[in-house]
């Protein structure tokens, strides 16, 4: 009686399961790391994202404080609220315009529309009707909607400190470009905007 010698066969499948398990683990590993450094790397993002945002509104949050605690000795108190309103609306709608930013580049000009809306309503407080014509529609860049909202921040708030009581603002189309108009209904002075905000329109 012949048998074939079949104990190689047998030794090739243990060698072959052996390898097999070894790579099982070996990618389960690899798996673990890679879920390790996808954390490591999101929290990095994270961090990135509020380092960036804090710069962003840093300056803000310094002038909220500073009026917050000027408030209590300043002359006209009604006008300084109105002002920390203003500065509170603002930094809530800049944090809004930043993440949008980091989403997409576009945004709805409905949605600046609307920020533009509650900036006028806050400034009534303080007397100051701002009359809005918006005549611009679809979408534009997200930067140049924050750009927008930046300038019509500072130029209600300057209207407020100045007593200035009607201001008309006209966002368009004039050949080819976007552009936001405002006429106030006094003179206000000559209208400086804060250094931030002239480098961030040359970029």
């Amino acid at each position: 009686i012949w048998h074939e010698n079949i104990s190689k066969l047998y030794q090739l499948h243990r060698e072959i399961k052996g390898s097999m398990q070894m790579l099982t683990e070996a990618n389960a590993m690899l798996a673990e790391e890679e879920k390790f450094k996808r954390l490591i790397n999101e929290k990095h993002a994270k961090k990135q994202l509020m380092e960036q945002l804090e710069a962003e509104i840093s300056q803000s949050i310094e002038q909220l404080t500073i009026m917050i605690e000027n408030l209590p000795g300043s002359e006209n108190h009604s006008k300084e609220t109105t002002r920390i309103a203003l500065l509170l609306g603002y930094i809530k709608r800049r944090c809004n315009l930043f993440f949008k930013e980091k989403e997409s580049n576009i945004i709805a000009s409905d949605e600046l529309i609307v920020y533009i809306d509650e900036i006028s309503e806050i400034a009534k407080y303080s007397n100051v009707q701002i009359a809005t014509v918006n005549e611009l529609k679809g979408d534009l860049a997200t930067r140049y909607a924050t750009l927008f909202y930046d300038f019509f921040y500072a130029a209600a708030d300057l209207a407020v400190y100045k007593d200035c009581p009607y201001i008309i603002e006209h966002l368009g189309i004039e050949e080819e470009f976007i552009t936001m108009r405002l006429l106030p209904s006094e003179d206000i002075g000559n209208f400086q905007p804060e250094m931030r905000l002239i480098e961030a329109i040359a970029d």
